[in-house]
């Protein structure tokens, strides 16, 4: 049985500088609401993480330490271009009813997040990040 295969791999996507960092105000784009003050604490506070106003601060953080703070994720960021155009949104899904993100309950006000990372001067020497 004869048959193609027309694969072309999706070139990696190249941001324009001016794109890296997204609009001001920099829409979050949550599906629930996010009251600032249920995201404070006496020893926490969960801020969304906008482009403009972070990335250059956690680049400085992760760039020495990628491959042991990488070493789980999907793909190595070697620069912060990469970084940003990484976080570039992806399209919108169509909006079908019954059918809301996976990782989001609007229902119970849940959400689950992502990647998590904690930046080596916050990990404790016995942390599960720091063993083989």
């Amino acid at each position: 049985m004869p048959y193609a295969n027309n694969y072309i791999p999706i070139p990696d996507q190249k941001a324009a500088e001016h794109e890296l960092y997204g609009p001001k105000p920099y829409d979050i784009n949550f599906a629930l609401p996010l009251p600032e003050e249920t995201l404070d604490t006496p020893s926490l506070k969960l801020v969304p993480f906008i482009p403009s106003d972070h990335a250059q601060i956690y680049w400085d953080k992760v760039k020495d330490h990628r491959s042991a703070l990488y070493r789980y994720y999907s793909r190595y960021l070697p620069s912060l271009p990469d970084f940003l155009t990484w976080l570039l949104p992806p399209q919108p899904l169509p909006n079908l009813p019954g059918h809301h993100r996976q990782d989001v309950s609007l229902q119970n006000l849940q959400m689950e997040p992502g990647y998590i990372l904690v930046l080596p001067e916050f990990q404790p020497p016995d942390s599960i990040a720091s063993r083989p």
